[in-house]
C-alpha cells in the first residue's frame, strides 16, 4: 500500500489538471509569476501551517459541527481585505473575552 500524500492547496505540487482558468482561479486569482514568487514562502511555512491546522483540529475534534461551519465560512474569505477583516475580528474577540475574564486587580492604597 502507498500512503497518499496530503494536498497542500494552490502551491501543491501536484500535476496540473485542467484548463488555465481553473488554476488561475484555485491560486486566488494570482497569475503565474506571482504565484511563483510565493511559492518558496508558502513551503518554508507550510509545516508550521499544517501543524497548528492540525492542533486547531484535533483540540476541536468533540465539536465537529463547528469545525464544518468555520472552515465552511473561511473558504469564503477570497481577499486579502476580508482575510485581514477577519484577522482583527478575531483578534478583537479575544482581547475583549480575556479582558472580560481577567481576574479583578486588587486595589492598591
Amino acid at each position: 500500500q502507498q500512503q497518499q500524500q496530503p494536498q497542500y492547496g494552490p502551491f501543491d505540487e501536484a500535476e496540473e489538471e485542467g484548463d488555465g482558468e481553473e488554476q488561475e482561479e484555485a491560486n486566488d486569482g494570482l497569475t503565474e509569476e506571482q504565484a511563483a514568487r510565493l511559492l518558496p514562502e508558502f513551503l518554508n511555512l507550510r509545516s508550521a501551517i499544517y501543524q497548528k491546522a492540525g492542533s486547531f483540529i484535533a483540540l476541536n475534534q468533540a465539536r465537529p459541527q463547528f469545525l464544518l461551519e468555520l472552515f465552511g465560512l473561511l473558504q469564503h474569505l477570497n481577499s486579502d481585505y476580508l482575510r485581514q477583516r477577519t484577522l482583527l475580528a478575531v483578534k478583537d474577540l479575544l482581547q475583549s473575552v480575556l479582558v472580560d475574564d481577567a481576574p479583578p486587580q486588587q486595589q492598591q492604597q
